[in-house]
């Protein structure tokens, strides 16, 4: 065995896949340093198992993966694999055919090892087999490294014994020894705890005789709970069957309660129309409290303003009431000044008296002229008192109508609105279309009625078939049990039997075995394995063939005969293969009885057959000296003999054993045909039945949507058919609201036009009353003017007067002048000082 190839690829350097030809028994790898001459070795050595990883040179096991460089990324794999030539087929076991045998191994990143042999997955110890005694492995003598020479002259005799053991190629079979010894030892424990087991099996078994019986006593309670389960479910129901009748009651109560809450909302709103009703009135109500309301306003505004006037008149008054004080002051200090100068006054009035006279006159003439204008002037304060209060009223009356209109505007703008807002109702009301949509909604649910009862029966017969396929898989699960427990007894049957016949034919004799082990033979059929007899000629046989059935079958004695003499302490014996031969029907001797693929005539040739004793002793006289006759029950009869056996041994009934364990071994094989039958039928039932689960499962759900969307379409008839009652007697009620609203807008409409006319006529005189009020203020003006331009003309004339007698200190008439004049003067103190007692009574009667 030559290595002919080594393949790598992502081991240490050789990240891509390399193969390197060995042609020759002597090939030498010449190169630089670290251009991979070791790593070729060492992927040698990793294949044959090497496991650590510092004879690989390494840190780690990791470190045999290519880890990437400058150039190219690491690998996540590594592999090599070993090509050997062994055509001259000098590696023996099960791979000695082969002409060639690869060995390979890979690595990944996960620590993750993988061993092969010829493509097949393997365990690191088969590879370590294979090269068992051919000096190869992971550290075998037949890899010299450095260091290596150095080694084997110092190693101790124990190291050495080893490389000696490998070179002489006995140490597979110490490995082998070693094995065999481990799997004595193993077996041993397994024969101690196999003793063991059996004593527990012991001790269960009557456990599991009580546990038997409890089962039986718990299917006979299981029963009777599947009857009370089933009754206390029917009384469940019945249960439940109430709660459903109690809900109904709720439920009409609840709805009788619903009538009831929209009979009160309709009274409820009955009452809201009459407290519209009430407001209406009420604003009437209000709209006469604030027209009585202005009224009262504008009467406080015509006192207020008469108040004024009589406060303007008052400060008047005084201010005439302080000029008369004055000019009293004035007059009474002229009298005096006129006592004192009278001499000359006296004097000056007799040089002046004509002209004296003259002014006196004048100044008659002027008071008079002062009294008319202030005569005028009372006349047109009592004209101006009168229109004011006219104009007072007017105001008061246009004010009073324009509040009117306001409130009568503002109304009629509530009410119109409250016009836009019945008419936006009521078109919400129309938009909504309710009857479509009840029409529509009936549609639906009538629809969704007929899919609720196609659904109910759909889910009724998937219920039905799932019902039907589970008893069908419980029928076929009973079959498969059967079936199983029919093949465990077939199964048990048959390893008792074919332990039976193995001790029955010799199989158990160890030296016997060891013998046609180390011949080669020990898998060759027993003489009793090949023989097929006819029903009820197996003791016949047997009795006849007697130790024979226990015969080896080969091909040639003569191959083994110089072997016979290692067989020692035991019994052999070999039958040649021959010439097969078939069983006659009809035929009398026991030849004919039995077929096999060897040649029968020599144990059984001139043996007839009797179906019994009787006939058997009447025709054993007409036997020949070579002939002899065997009834079914095994009695063998000569001419001048019988012999019968009736020995209960392990021996006995081999015939009779080897046809019970083909039909044993025919009917497992029956039975397991039909288990696998029976369980690719239940494997489809039961996919079936999950199929229709699915299927019912569907059904259930769509079934439940319909459900629900039968309740929606049913909650939603409901409200909208109460809602379109609500919503026509809600429409009357607008329509009533609206005609009430049109009649209140027409009579505020009329009302605002009356209120318009009396306010233009209030406003019209109020203008008019103005153009007098302005004509009578520029009287005023002119009056105060001339009472103004009559007391200064008075006064001027006074002065003149002074002046004139001044002038006529010397005349005579001067003293009559200045007499005239204190009497004059006294006259206008007594008319000033009865003007000043005017005043103060008006001021009195004012305050």
């Amino acid at each position: 065995m030559r290595l002919s190839k080594i393949k790598l690829s992502g081991f240490k350097s050789f990240v891509d896949s390399t193969t390197i030809n060995l042609p020759s028994n002597l090939t030498g790898i010449v190169g630089p340093n670290g251009c991979g001459k070791s790593n070729t070795i060492d992927a040698v050595r990793w294949v044959m198992g090497e496991s650590s990883a510092k004879h690989l040179r390494g840190a780690s096991m990791d470190d045999v993966i290519f880890n990437g460089s400058s150039a190219r990324k690491p690998v996540d794999s590594a592999a090599v694999e070993l090509v050997f030539d062994n055509s001259e087929g000098k590696l023996g076991g099960q791979y000695a055919n082969y002409a060639e045998i690869s060995v390979k191994r890979q690595v990944t990143r996960d620590g993750t090892s993988k061993y092969s042999l010829n493509g097949t997955r393997c365990r690191r110890r088969d590879v370590a087999d294979l090269f068992l005694g051919t000096g190869l492995g992971p550290r075998s003598y037949a890899i010299i490294e450095q260091g290596m020479i150095s080694r084997l002259i110092e190693a101790k005799p124990e190291e050495l014994r080893s490389f000696l053991e490998e070179a002489a190629g006995i140490s597979k079979y110490k490995e082998r020894r070693r094995e065999t010894e481990t799997r004595i030892r193993h077996t041993r424990e397994n024969l101690e705890r196999l003793s063991d087991l059996r004593e527990e099996i012991d001790k269960q078994l009557a456990r599991l005789q009580r546990q038997s019986r409890s089962a039986e006593r718990y299917k006979e309670l299981k029963q009777d709970e599947r009857q009370l389960k089933a009754e206390h479910l029917a009384l469940h129901w019945r249960e439940l069957k109430a709660e459903l009748d109690r809900r109904d009651r709720e439920i009409q109560g609840t709805e009788t309660a619903l009538e009831q809450a929209i009979a009160e909302q309709r009274a409820t709103e009955s009452k809201i129309e009459s407290f519209r009703q009430q407001n209406t009135e009420s604003n009437e109500i209000l709209n006469r409290v604030q027209a009585e309301y202005y009224r009262l306003g504008a009467d406080i505004s015509a006192k207020e303003q008469n108040i004024k006037h009589q406060q303007d008149l008052l400060q008047r008054q005084k201010t005439d009431l302080e000029q008369i004080e004055i000019a009293l002051a004035d007059a009474t200090q002229a009298l005096q000044s006129d006592k004192q100068s009278i001499a000359d006054i006296e004097t000056a009035l007799r040089e002046e008296a004509p002209r004296l006279e003259q002014l006196q006159t004048e100044e008659q003439d002027i008071t008079t002229q002062f009294q008319q204008a202030e005569q005028a002037m009372v006349s047109w304060q009592q004209s101006w008192d009168e229109i004011n209060q006219r104009y007072s009223a007017e105001s008061q009356k246009a004010q009073l109508e324009r509040s009117r209109m306001e409130q009568l505007e503002r109304h009629v703008e509530q009410q119109k609105q409250r016009l836009q807002k019945i008419d936006v109702e009521k078109q919400a009301l129309r938009g909504e279309n309710l009857q479509e949509q009840i029409a529509d909604l009936k549609t639906l649910l009538d629809k969704s009625t007929s899919e609720k009862a196609e659904h109910e029966q759909l889910l009724t017969d998937a219920i039905a078939n799932i019902k039907t396929t589970r008893e069908s898989i419980v029928a076929m699960e009973q079959q498969s049990a059967d079936v199983r427990r029919r093949i465990h007894q077939c199964q048990g049957s048959l390893s008792s039997l074919e332990a039976l016949q193995q001790a029955a034919l010799g199989k158990t004799d160890k030296a016997t075995r060891q013998w046609l082990e180390k011949s080669g033979i020990d898998n060759n059929a027993r003489f009793a394995e090949q023989l097929k007899v006819s029903e009820g000629w197996e003791l016949a046989v047997e009795t006849v063939l007697g130790d024979t059935l226990e015969a080896v079958c080969v091909d040639d004695i003569n191959q083994y005969s110089s072997a016979l003499d290692s067989l020692q302490d035991s019994n052999l014996l070999l039958v040649e293969n021959g010439t097969a031969s078939g069983a006659a029907a009809g035929s009398n001797m026991l030849l004919d009885k039995v077929s096999a693929s060897v040649d029968l005539g020599q144990f059984l040739s001139g043996i007839r057959c009797s179906e019994n004793l009787d006939e058997a002793l009447k025709n054993r006289h007409t036997l020949a000296s070579n002939e002899s006759i065997i009834t079914k029950d095994g009695v063998w009869l000569g001419a001048s003999w019988l012999r019968i056996s009736r020995d209960k041994d392990a021996s006995t009934g081999v015939l009779a054993r080897e046809q019970s364990i083909r039909e044993l071994q025919q009917e497992l094989a029956e039975l397991e045909a039909s288990g696998e039958k029976i369980s690719q039928q239940l494997g489809a039932l039961r996919e079936e039945l999950q199929a229709k689960e699915s299927q019912r499962e569907e059904q259930q759900r769509a079934l439940n949507s319909i459900h629900s969307r039968l309740n929606e379409i049913t909650a939603q008839i409901t409200a909208r058919e109460s809602r379109h009652e609500h919503i026509t007697k809600r429409d009357q009620d607008l329509e009533a609201e609206l005609e009430d609203t049109q009649k209140i807008i027409a009579r505020d409409e009329a009302e605002i036009e009356t209120a318009t006319r009396n306010r233009n006529q209030a406003l019209a005189n109020a203008e008019t009353m103005e153009a007098d009020r302005k004509a009578l203020q520029g009287q005023r003006e002119t009056l105060q003017q001339q009472l103004q331009q009559h007391r200064s003309n008075r006064q001027q004339h006074r002065e003149q007067a002074h002046q004139l007698a001044i002038k006529v200190e010397g005349l005579k008439t001067r003293l009559s002048g200045l007499q005239h004049n204190i009497q004059r003067m006294e006259q206008a103190q007594t008319t000033q000082l009865q003007r000043k007692q005017e005043l103060e009574t008006m001021l009195s009667q004012s305050t």
